[in-house]
């Protein structure tokens, strides 16, 4: 499951950033943050004491990524 999050955020990072000069997306900024992203998804419910927060914390995560993908794709 962190790892599905982890790519959704990692996707959806050059969709919320904003252009770069000659209009390049930062592409680079994702994949350098991937692994700071993935290990805080899995030490994260290791070290909370509430999973009922963590899964809120995950399906909110999945939420705000998909639409966040779906309304650029509609766009």
């Amino acid at each position: 499951m962190a790892f599905l999050l982890a790519i959704l955020v990692m996707a959806t990072l050059p969709l919320i950033l904003p252009s770069g000069r000659g209009d390049i997306d930062h592409l680079v900024l994702p994949v350098i943050f991937f692994p700071l992203i993935w290990s805080t998804l899995v030490v994260l419910p290791v070290t909370s004491v509430s999973p009922g927060r963590i899964a809120r914390l995950y399906v909110f995560g999945m939420g705000f990524c998909i639409s966040v993908i779906a309304l650029t794709i509609a766009l």
